[in-house]
């Protein structure tokens, strides 16, 4: 105060003093005030604390608590786990088992029983946080993962109930359907008859009389039903669709290879891809095709997907110029977890039977119940769950916004909150099986949803290192810290894109990747200012004050 105005700053300061009455009465009987006031003046110039370096240090203070903990850039990725707990209840111990049986990351089981379980509730079930908003159950998750790790094995275990579900309803449907196919066979024998008949008939009534006998005998065509499958492994366009003609819009991909891509990628078709099935089948979308035998009408399209493939797969999906702009890859929850080769215990452990038995009668159970639904149920958000993922939301927002963990990856983190949607509704209808209507319970609670937000913060991580937006530093990267930390040392806070070339000489294009590997590590972010002087704002680069002490 009294090296911005010696005189304004006196009438503050003693007018402050004075608050403490019994202290500045005892100060008075040795000095008057204006002698204490002329003691503060400084003997160093360059060492004064004027106003404007106070507030400045007070803002940095500040700002210091609304910045997120840094990250070093020398190992920005720690494949974060998503654990077995994040699982229903019910599923918990047979993940662990499983987990340990294959040896391999606990996630690579988490994520793969939540896509068995999308694989059977996808289209009976859908989450509402408000009327306008439904949210299927159904989920696109790849896991990368490396060979020899067991991905067959894995894959096995947790579809097996679907297989030997599938097989049971096969056997009871086949009797059904070979008396179908007899009567559809008698039904196209009267219709040939009769259409043999009209080319015969003599008189205009007889004529008339027939052609009402086929439109009838049309009318009356008898169906044929088709053997329930609920997952496949290989598909072409074509065979997808069928399949998915077949059985009403739902089916999953289960697979432990990468082959699906390279359908989509044109292997079959001379090249030319065709996305649109699996764009269409992330949230009901319909699909009608024509072909010289038949017409093809699905009316909601229901598609998931569990994929463990080799890490290569990802690079090749994001590379490709034919997927970028159609949202294919902004569909997948992206897996990338910790590779335990080399450090594996190789023993001979197994299930236990009863874990075992337990998983297969749960997924069965699961089956018999969607398969007896008439219509899909909705599952709603109790208070304290929607109040829960509002803030999720909001948080969200935030990181999609300039310098925020989702800037980059604006299309797969838009949909992140419908994910936790899906995730929610995963675990609640498992952990209050059997839900057969809207009587049952069908509201999600705020345990629930903190866990399905658990999960959803944990993907971002991957999400942003699969997407290749999280590198390793490089040694520019490692200058650039080095001369942020000088900036923070001389009482600065932040610079622009000028002082940056100035103290490097190198063209903005060159040091950008370094600037976005800084900014998702949480050592600077990007503010805006007005320049009254120029016809675009000023960018500017805020600077992490932890950075100071951050070794």
């Amino acid at each position: 105060l009294h090296n911005w105005d010696p005189i304004e700053g006196f009438e503050l300061w003693d007018n402050w003093s004075k608050q403490d009455k019994e202290s500045y009465a005892k100060n008075k009987e040795n000095y008057t005030t204006q002698e204490k006031w002329q003691t503060f003046k400084s003997n160093n110039i360059q060492n004064k604390l004027t106003i404007g370096t106070l507030i400045r240090k007070v803002k940095m203070i500040r700002e210091r608590k609304n910045w997120k903990e840094l990250i070093p850039v020398n190992n920005p990725f720690n494949h974060p786990k998503i654990r077995t707990d994040s699982l229903p209840n019910k599923l918990q111990d047979y993940a662990k088992s499983l987990a340990r049986m294959a040896e391999v990351d606990e996630t690579v089981i988490t994520m793969g029983l939540f896509g068995i379980i999308s694989t059977i509730l996808s289209s009976h079930y859908y989450v509402s946080p408000k009327p306008d908003w439904r949210e299927s159950v159904n989920l696109y998750t790849i896991i990368a993962l490396p060979s020899a790790n067991n991905k067959t094995l894995i894959l096995r275990n947790i579809s097996q109930p679907l297989k030997d579900w599938e097989k049971a309803k096969s056997t009871e449907k086949d009797l059904i359907i070979e008396k179908q196919k007899e009567k559809l066979k008698i039904w196209n024998l009267q219709l040939e008859y009769k259409r043999k008949q009209i080319c015969k008939s003599k008189t205009l009534d007889e004529k008339n009389h027939l052609e009402r006998e086929i439109d009838r005998l049309i009318d009356s065509k008898p169906e044929v039903d088709h053997k329930i499958k609920l997952f496949g492994n290989n598909f072409t366009s074509e065979s997808l669709l069928q399949d998915l003609y077949e059985q009403k819009g739902k089916l999953s991909l289960i697979a432990d290879e990468g082959g699906l891509f390279e359908t989509l990628f044109g292997l079959y078709t001379g090249g030319k891809t065709n996305f649109d099935i699996v764009l269409k089948g992330i949230d009901g979308g319909t699909e009608k095709m024509k072909r010289k035998s038949c017409e093809f009408h699905i009316p909601e399209i229901y598609l998931s997907m569990v994929l463990l493939v080799q890490p290569a797969i990802i690079t090749k999906l994001h590379n490709r110029s034919s997927t970028q702009g159609v949202g294919l890859e902004e569909r997948f929850i992206y897996l990338l977890p910790k590779i335990l080769l080399g450090h594996r215990k190789l023993d001979d452990y197994s299930i236990p039977i009863g874990l075992k038995l337990n998983y297969d009668r749960l997924c069965q159970d699961l089956l018999d119940i969607v398969y007896s639904l008439d219509e899909p149920i909705k599952l709603l958000l109790s208070d304290t769950a929607k109040s829960e993922f509002y803030k999720f939301r909001a948080d969200i927002e935030k990181e999609l916004g300039p310098g925020g963990s989702l800037s980059n990856i604006l299309g797969w983190g838009g949909k992140l909150c419908g994910y936790v949607l899906r995730f929610a509704g995963l675990i609640h209808v498992v952990d209050n099986y059997p839900i057969r209507n809207q009587e049952d319970n069908t509201t999600i609670s705020l345990e629930t949803m903190q866990k399905a937000i658990e999960i959803g913060n944990i993907l971002i991580e991957h999400a942003v290192y699969a997407f290749g937006f999280n590198t390793s530093a490089s040694k520019t990267t490692d200058r650039v810290v080095v001369w942020l930390k000088k900036i923070l040392s001389s009482s600065r806070d932040r610079f622009t894109q000028t002082d940056l070339y100035k103290e490097f000489r190198i063209p903005a294009k060159d040091i950008k990747p370094d600037l976005d590997l800084l900014i998702e590590c949480n050592y600077i972010k990007i503010a805006n200012y007005k320049n009254d002087h120029a016809k675009k704002d000023t960018t500017v680069y805020l600077i992490n004050p932890k950075l100071k002490d951050f070794k």
